[in-house]
Order: C-alpha cells, then sequence, then structure tokens
C-alpha cells in the first residue's frame, strides 16, 4: 500500500517549434503563398468568399466604389 499519498506523475517537458513548422500550420490555415502551389486549380475558402462578396457588391450595389481595408 502506498499510504494513501497521490502518485508523481513524470513533468511534461515542452519542446521548442521551428519557425518552419508555425509557417506550415498558418499556411494550412490561411492559405500563404506555399499552401496555393501545392493547388494551383484551387483558391483557399477566404479568397473565395471575397472574391464572390466584391462581385455581389460590384454587381448588385448602387455605389460602384467599394473601400477595401486590411
Amino acid at each position: 500500500t502506498n499510504g494513501g499519498s497521490p502518485k508523481k506523475e513524470a513533468p511534461i517537458v515542452e519542446k521548442p517549434v521551428d519557425l518552419k513548422e508555425v509557417v506550415t500550420v498558418l499556411n494550412g490555415v490561411y492559405g500563404g503563398s506555399q499552401n496555393i502551389e501545392k493547388d494551383e486549380d484551387t483558391f483557399p475558402l477566404q479568397q473565395k468568399i471575397l472574391l464572390c462578396s466584391l462581385m455581389l457588391i460590384l454587381n448588385k450595389g448602387r455605389n460602384k466604389d467599394v473601400t477595401v481595408g486590411k
């Protein structure tokens, strides 16, 4: 018997992350330029939504001036 004391768990060791791994994840999520090169025929979803929204605004909107901010 242990005498009721809880078992000590091994400490979790965190490994450093390389910049390359961060860039790979961000490009996969947000569709960076490296991600576009993998699939040349497709746009990332965010760019598709932006293009469709701009086309609708320009085609259906009364005001033809569109201001886009970052």
